[in-house]
This record gives structure tokens, sequence and C-alpha cells, in this order.
């Protein structure tokens, strides 16, 4: 090959090889970072657990504290019971003064007893005196007890005429209620024990009931039947019954000290 032609040759590569270059980029210059639209570049990163903006909006608390160490929403505090009223009695105390139990209204019902219902009392309290009085007697070798069985028939039947009189004159008619119905039954269960009983043990079960029928009949006389008797002639009359009822207790318990 000619001279000439080797040298055209290499001036064409040449040529060819800077017309490639000049339409490539330069390798020795830096790629150009694009724009970064990402937030947290610009104004640093998140503090862990911290909702963002829009979640913050998106619960409606713009106060941190309703939100857990998590990042989650706290959950609101349960209402205490008492800042509520369920409708029932108890459950809120300032709502139940009387201090009725849940779901059930305050007992509102009186406990006053009318002059019938006390005449109905007293009248059965002497029937049964007198009735164990009369069944001791019959039996009683005991000198003591039978001088006491005689003062209960003589004074129980003496109150009860009296009080004949005083229905009689201010109208009032007995009316059985739940006391002088258990006054008859206390009488009537010590009556039919009576009957079966001899001898001292007889004398021992009649003084026994003796106490405990007078000083029931006395409490029942100072919390019931004198304080709610409404005619004043008998209230005096219970008075004395009364006066009477305690003079028999201690009647009743000297006797039952001679006893063995």
């Amino acid at each position: 090959m000619a001279h000439s032609e080797k040298a055209s040759l290499v001036l064409s590569a040449l040529v060819i090889a800077g017309l490639v270059g000049c339409g490539g980029s330069d390798q020795n210059t830096q790629p150009q970072t694009p724009a970064s639209t990402d937030t947290t570049m610009t104004t640093g990163a998140q503090t862990p657990g911290t909702p963002a903006p829009s979640e913050q909006g998106q619960y409606g608390a713009a106060n941190p504290s309703t939100y857990n160490q998590s990042g989650a929403e706290k959950a609101a505090p349960s209402q205490s019971p008492s800042q509520t009223s369920t409708g029932t009695w108890g459950a809120n105390p300032s709502a139940n003064p009387s201090g009725a139990a849940a779901g059930t209204a305050p007992d509102t019902s009186s406990n006053a007893i009318t002059d019938d219902q006390i005449a109905a009392v007293t009248s059965n309290a002497n029937s049964g005196e007198v009735d164990q009085a009369k069944e001791i007697t019959k039996k009683t070798k005991n000198g003591k007890v039978r001088t006491f069985a005689q003062h209960m028939i003589t004074d129980h039947g003496a109150n009860y005429k009296a009080q004949l009189e005083l229905e009689k004159k201010f109208n009032i008619t007995p009316k059985e209620n739940e006391i002088s119905r258990q006054v008859q039954s206390d009488g009537k269960t010590i009556l039919t024990s009576l009957q079966a009983a001899t001898g001292a043990d007889a004398d021992k079960q009649y003084i026994e009931a003796q106490i405990r029928e007078h000083q029931t009949l006395l409490d029942t006389l100072d919390n019931k039947l004198i304080p709610n008797a409404k005619n004043g002639d008998l209230k005096a009359f219970l008075q004395k019954t009364r006066d009477k009822v305690a003079d028999h207790l201690k009647m009743a318990k000297d006797v039952q000290a001679t006893l063995k």
C-alpha cells in the first residue's frame, strides 16, 4: 500500500474517534443529582412514634399526650359508674339517700298500729294469761306457783273487763293483726305444753313461760302500743296495764328463784 493511503486511513480513524467522543458524556463529570422532593431530606428524619401532621389531623388529636409510645392513639378512659345513672337504686350513692337495695324503691310503709289493732293485742294477751294460770292451778303443788297463778287470773281477768268497757265507750273494735296473732299463737303453744307437763316440770315450764311472755308484752307496750295509741283514755289504760305487767314480771322472777 502506498504511504499516502496509510496516512489517509489514520486520519479518518482519528476523525471518527473524535466525532464519537464529542457526542458522548464526559467521563470526568459527576452526574447531576435531581432535586429531592422528600421532606425528610430537608427537614431531617421524623422522631419515631410521632404521627405525621396529616395523621394528627386524622385522629383529631393535636396533643402528643393522646398517643402512646408506639405512636398509636391512646384509648379514651372509661367513664366512672358514679358519673352516670344506670336507672337503679344504689348505682350512684348520692342518688340513693335511703340506702335501699339496688333495683328497689325505699320502704315508705308505716309501722303505726291503730287503736282497734292495739285492743286485739291486749285482749289476746289477757285471755292467754288467764287460760295458762287456770291450767297450772289444776296440777301444781307448789304454793308460790299457785299464788302467782291466782294473781294472773285476777289481774288479767280484771284488765280484760276494763278493756271491754273502754271498747264499748269509745266504739273500739279489736282488729286482729300480726302482733295480736303472734301473741295468741304463743299463748296456745304454752298452754299445750303445760297440759302435757306434770309435777315440778310443769311449774318450771309455767314460770319460765310467764317471764318470757311478760317481758315480750312489756316491750310491745313500750315500743308499739303506748306510742301509737290515739285515744287518750286508751293510752292511759295501756300505761296502767304496763305497770301491772312490770309487777308480774318481777313476781315471776322471784318465784323462779325459789324453784329447783
